[in-house]
């Protein structure tokens, strides 16, 4: 459920291009610019956006940490685990996807993309109402549930 939304207009979000490796594909996709530190639009598999900022949100350092724990445990690379530490935390979109700081491609709705090219203006007119994530299922979680569904996706990644 979207308790508040955030509009952004074509002033404040930046255009880049991405490629799907699967397809080929090319398509826009609209995100912050690099230049707003812990504020990311993330993006779930049918195309629909959310505004996180991590800065203010509790739930991102938790997250986090946790993630950097069992990355030392692990001897994983923390900075990956980043990634799958925000796509946990937050509330999964409306058709299941967990969000991901990557777009998903949208014509097959693969999610091996890769970015193309960055455009400092966009040429077209855009604007967006975009929900905040929430956190709901992962705020009934205790501890060790948090733990282990980091370590199932982990596993289901092939990084464990």
């Amino acid at each position: 459920m979207w308790l508040s939304h955030t509009s952004f207009s074509n002033e404040t979000l930046s255009r880049s291009i991405w490629k799907c490796n699967k397809t080929g594909q090319q398509f826009d996709v609209y995100g912050l610019p690099g230049t707003l530190y812990g504020e990311w639009i993330v993006y779930a598999r049918n195309g629909d956006m959310a505004y996180w900022s991590a800065v203010t949100d509790p739930v991102a350092k938790e997250g986090i940490n946790l993630c950097a724990d069992i990355a030392r445990e692990h001897h994983l690379d923390d900075a990956k685990m980043h990634s799958v530490a925000y796509a946990l935390c937050c509330d999964r979109a409306a058709d299941g996807s967990y969000y991901r700081l990557k777009p998903y491609c949208p014509h097959c709705a693969d999610d091996n993309v890769s970015m193309v090219n960055v455009l400092d203006n966009p040429p077209q007119l855009k604007s967006f109402r975009i929900p905040k994530v929430e956190h709901d299922h992962w705020k009934r979680l205790n501890h060790d549930q948090k733990r282990q569904l980091i370590l199932d996706e982990l596993q289901r990644l092939g990084l464990l």
